[in-house]
């Protein structure tokens, strides 16, 4: 019994993923040409990539927020 969801395995096509990420198509595949994202292709004419995929890249991506020195540092 797989304990992943419904969706995680599913194939989007770049276009879907360019809108998850907010960037454009061209962006997003230049993340699978550089091996930031993993991608298949399985016609002649589509890319996909798995939703799972984009999660784990979005994942890597996440920016921590700095530490403030004083409490009236983020208060303000």
């Amino acid at each position: 019994m797989s304990s992943k969801g419904p969706n995680e395995d599913e194939l989007i096509p770049v276009r879907e993923v360019a809108g998850m990420l907010g960037v454009s198509q061209k962006s997003v595949r230049v993340l699978i040409n550089r091996g930031d994202l993993a991608a298949f292709r399985p016609t002649e004419r589509g890319t996909r990539v798995r939703r799972e995929d984009v999660y784990a890249f979005l994942a890597t991506r996440r920016i921590k927020p700095a530490a403030a020195k004083h409490k009236e540092d983020w208060l303000s």
